[in-house]
């Protein structure tokens, strides 16, 4: 028997688990993250709906969900989605107007595969936190 309050161990509340697990996977990508401004705008919308739905799911679950987006999404979305981290001199420098300038395509085109790269380790760091904080919950 789990440690859940019984009036969470429905389905509903179990599919809204999962939802926000699925929400959260989605921020985790490239373009929710990186992209534009408008995907900006959703994932601040996303994180806001998510704290509307702190009554209806397990304590501990909702905790650790928001610890995650507080300690990962949100450091990203408060810079206005800044990639200052990854523009190394590696892929190029800034111009005279403080602007960065790619080396050349492939330079681009590795700084790109980069941040992906960093989408791709906050999911399996995400993954790994909701694999031990929900399983016990859908046993």
């Amino acid at each position: 028997m789990n440690n859940y309050n019984n009036e969470y161990n429905n389905e509903t509340s179990r599919g809204l688990v999962l939802h926000v697990y699925n929400t959260i996977m989605d921020m985790l990508s490239y373009d929710s993250l990186y992209d534009d401004d408008n995907n900006y705008l959703n994932t601040i919308k996303r994180i806001n709906k998510i704290e509307r739905m702190k009554p209806f799911m397990p304590t501990s679950i909702f905790d650790a969900f928001k610890s995650f987006i507080k300690n990962n999404i949100e450091p990203i979305i408060d810079d206005g989605i800044s990639l200052e981290g990854f523009l190394t001199s590696e892929y190029g420098c800034r111009n005279d107007k403080g602007i960065f300038e790619f080396k050349d395509e492939m330079s681009a085109k590795l700084f790109v595969g980069r941040v992906m790269q960093h989408c791709i380790e906050l999911q399996e760091k995400f993954l790994k936190l909701a694999m031990d904080e929900i399983s016990p919950y859908f046993q």
